[in-house]
């Protein structure tokens, strides 16, 4: 009898689905098979079709990585195999046009739609005020995607799209992976259209109440002209969701007036904005009456012919001569940053709300990391320190800096991972990425921490593998661990054993017949490809 997989492969576009299901997953550091597309694609696609259709597909259960959250929780992020990855997307990928249909608009639901689109976040937070309301209130969902009842969930789909033959190999599909009955894999972007499905009975219920509703993601928001409607639509939204099985997280569950609401959109804005104000303006005090400050800022503009009208020949004011300099007094977005993150990091604690705290540090670590400025790098162990949720970003930050800074962000990474201070694996794996980042400049101190945790059978995989390739861009990988970690590790982390015999394989005899021997495996196969291409690059 055909498995449910068979059942549908004629109907799956593997090629297509290999370039998108390759993607990293969001709420993990970039993977060796991320993005393995072109001609290897096409190869790894077919041999997939290939195992479908024998039916010696078998989807593998997935490795959960525990994400840090703000106020102490974590959130599950599921790490699959790129078969798996692949198999997910082309699954749901099927479903994606008539899921889009039963969605209500895109003026209500914002995001994730059913097609491919941009998540819309600032439109969907402005949307309650464009009807004046007096207040605003704000909800979302405990632990939604991994609450998900899949029963429920093949229910929905079938009912909104027909397709039942991939409904159900999609639903049998995230049984093996999820090992449960509940759960849907958090990060990949395959998981969001059938959560926005999941959630289609509750919007369609805030419609008929007649309700100023709008939802991006599990994030709620809702206008109301008074406290009691507000109260009466937050009721009705609980009520809804336990009817699908799932809880409001209560603690968010905020109504606020709508002055408030819109104060906090423009927090970042307004902060900006003043900020490059207040730098302007020091700037310009400086120049008054500094007449060697003024004559360096003319040559670095190319402008000498001021300086003979404003020196010499009284032809212009000190106001005309700042106007016609505007362009290089105005600090650059890079300095602004700086200065926004420097005084938002050392603000006195309860100063900002968590949420403009927040918006900040984020916004301000985008623009630094852009700019390439290392302003930020001393503070960098003190905030994963308080915000440990905030430690991708930190890495992300890092990882953009030039080589020039690699030894002194090792020294601050190899203390964060000895300091003594409690660690999710998931911060650790972020932290040995970027000591990978910068491996040319790892001192003997930075290879003891990343030899200490490759080799600690205390440690998870996920950290072990991670350290094991820090020390292999250095030609430091031992066979013996390596065999070790390879048959007590997931599958999952087959491709980054594989990787770490690649980059050693310079200085390690071993190296070269453990990667002939890992080719029959086709995800390694493709992965080894993929790093020779990227190699000869």
């Amino acid at each position: 009898m055909p498995s449910v997989f068979q059942e549908v492969v004629d109907s799956l576009n593997l090629e297509a689905a290999t370039a998108r299901g390759s993607e990293r997953n969001d709420l993990l550091p970039a993977r060796h098979e991320d993005r393995v597309a072109g001609e290897l694609g096409k190869r790894f696609s077919e041999g997939l079709r290939t195992r479908l259709e024998r039916g010696r597909y078998d989807p593998v259960p997935a490795v959960f990585i525990y994400v840090p959250k703000p106020g102490h929780t974590t959130r599950p992020a599921a790490l699959l195999t790129l078969a798996d990855r692949v198999i997910y997307d082309a699954l749901v990928d099927e479903l994606r046009p008539r899921i889009d249909a039963a969605l209500l608009g895109p003026e209500v639901v914002f995001w994730p739609r059913g097609a491919r689109a941009d998540k819309r976040w600032n439109d969907f937070e402005s949307a309650p005020l464009a009807r004046n309301p007096g207040y605003v209130a704000r909800a979302d969902i405990t632990g939604f995607y991994e609450c998900i009842d899949h029963e429920r969930l093949r229910d929905t789909l079938t009912d909104i799209t027909g397709r039942r033959s991939v409904v159900n190999a999609l639903i049998e599909f995230l049984g093996r992976v999820m090992s449960s009955g509940r759960g849907i894999p958090q990060g990949l972007s395959a998981s969001d259209p059938i959560a926005t499905a999941y959630l289609v009975p509750v919007d369609a219920s805030m419609a008929r109440e007649g309700l100023d509703y709008y939802r991006n993601g599990d994030d709620i928001r809702i206008s109301a002209q008074s406290v009691g409607e507000a109260r009466r639509a937050l009721y009705v939204f609980e009520l809804e969701l336990r009817r699908r099985g799932l809880l409001a997280n209560n603690p968010k569950l905020i109504i606020m007036p709508a002055a408030s609401y819109r104060a906090a959109l423009d927090e970042v804005l307004r902060t900006t904005e003043e900020t490059k104000k207040a730098l302007l303006e020091a700037r310009i005090a400086e120049l008054d009456e500094d007449y060697e400050k003024i004559q360096a800022l003319l040559e670095k503009a190319d402008r000498e012919d001021l300086g003979w009208a404003f020196f010499y020949a009284d032809a212009i004011s000190f106001e005309d001569l700042v106007e016609e300099l505007a362009e290089h007094l105005t600090p650059s977005d890079t300095e602004v940053a700086e200065r926004v993150f420097l005084e938002t990091i050392t603000s006195p604690p309860g100063a900002l709300s968590p949420e403009a705290f927040h918006q900040r540090i984020i916004s301000s670590l985008v623009r630094l990391a852009a700019g390439k400025s290392a302003a930020a790098i001393p503070h960098m162990s003190s905030l994963i320190a308080r915000y440990p949720e905030k430690t991708d970003f930190v890495a992300g930050y890092l990882n953009a800096m030039d080589d020039a800074q690699g030894q002194r962000i090792a020294s601050l990474v190899t203390t964060s991972l000895t300091d003594g201070r409690f660690l999710t694996d998931w911060e650790k794996a972020w932290l040995l990425g970027v000591l990978a980042r910068f491996a040319r400049a790892l001192q003997a101190p930075d290879l003891d921490v990343a030899r200490g945790l490759a080799t600690d059978e205390d440690e998870i995989a996920l950290c072990r593998v991670a350290a094991l390739k820090v020390l292999a861009l250095r030609g430091e990988c031992d066979h013996l661990l390596v065999r070790r970690l390879w048959n007590l590790a997931p599958v999952t982390f087959h491709p980054d054993l594989v990787a770490a015999a690649y980059y050693a394989r310079g200085t390690q005899a071993w190296c070269n017949p453990f990667i002939a021997g890992a080719k029959d495996d086709p995800i390694n196969a493709v992965v080894l490809r993929h790093l020779e291409e990227t190699n000869r690059g």
